[in-house]
């Protein structure tokens, strides 16, 4: 919490609580440090990987199969698109193309 962060157990992921969103553990510094950089939080990488470790977080956004598709307390539903290469999600498939040109 300390990170603006919390776990949803269920999901094996790390929430944001301001954004309501699912952020993995490989993004969860980029994201606190660009997102929130107002709020001047730092993010300890060893604290963060153990964490990770002790509370088996996924490593990738949580499959949740399309007859399952519910609502989970304290995050946004939000459609987008998925990158085929990599973990990172956008609003607009423009983003998608621009960020798979750039990597």
């Amino acid at each position: 919490a300390t990170w603006g962060l919390l776990i949803n157990r269920r999901l094996k992921s790390f929430v944001c609580l301001l954004c309501e969103a699912v952020i993995i553990p490989s993004h969860v510094i980029s994201h606190v440090h660009n997102k929130h950089k107002d709020a001047r939080i730092q993010v300890d990488k060893i604290s963060l990987e153990e964490i990770v470790r002790e509370e088996d977080i996924l490593s990738t956004y949580p499959a949740i199969p399309p007859p399952n598709q519910v609502e989970y307390e304290g995050i946004r539903r939000a459609w987008g698109y998925s990158c085929p290469l990599c973990p990172a999600m956008f609003q607009r498939p423009k983003d998608v193309v621009a960020h798979c040109l750039s990597i």
